[in-house]
């Protein structure tokens, strides 16, 4: 993704690229997918970040027996820090718009909660979440919880 930083924090574009590396249909979907993918994510404001990332990959070869992907994802980011690395904010739950099926939606509302502290040198951030799906299709669940361990690693920029 091509990145650009402004003022008020950065946006960028690129491809959302998917690998068809599911071995089975309760795994993943079997297509090769390609499509457009766009961020926009805020820091002007002290302690919040916000804005989001939007990708809709699109299927163009894979197995033929499985079906056809075409799925708008929407990542929202809303967070805001808090003393002693502590965070909360907006679950990471995607927001989905499935084109193949009528743009069938579904889309989490819930929290995260979090700190960043070091595993020996390296930063890491644990958080837990959890989400209700207000909208969602009939075979998706009502309820979504998860537990993220991100390790951290500062990016070397060559002077521009």
């Amino acid at each position: 993704m091509a990145t650009f930083r402004q003022s008020w924090g950065k946006w960028g574009f690129g491809p959302a690229l998917v690998f068809p590396t599911a071995t089975s249909p309760a795994l993943g979907q079997g297509k090769w997918q390609a499509g457009p993918a766009v961020a926009l994510i805020c820091t002007s404001i002290k302690n919040l970040t916000f804005g989001g990332v939007a990708q809709n990959p699109i299927s163009f070869a894979g197995s033929s027996s499985r079906a056809s992907v075409n799925t708008l994802l929407i990542t929202p980011t809303l967070t805001y820090t808090l003393p002693h690395a502590w965070f909360v904010g907006y679950s990471d739950f995607d927001w989905t718009f499935d084109w193949e099926n009528g743009g069938a939606a579904t889309i989490p509302l819930g929290i995260q909660i979090g700190k960043v502290f070091k595993i020996g040198k390296v930063p890491v951030s644990l958080s837990i979440e959890g989400a209700n799906n207000v909208v969602r299709p009939s075979d998706a669940p009502e309820w979504l919880a998860c537990v993220e361990l991100t390790l951290i690693f500062k990016t070397v920029r060559p002077p521009c």
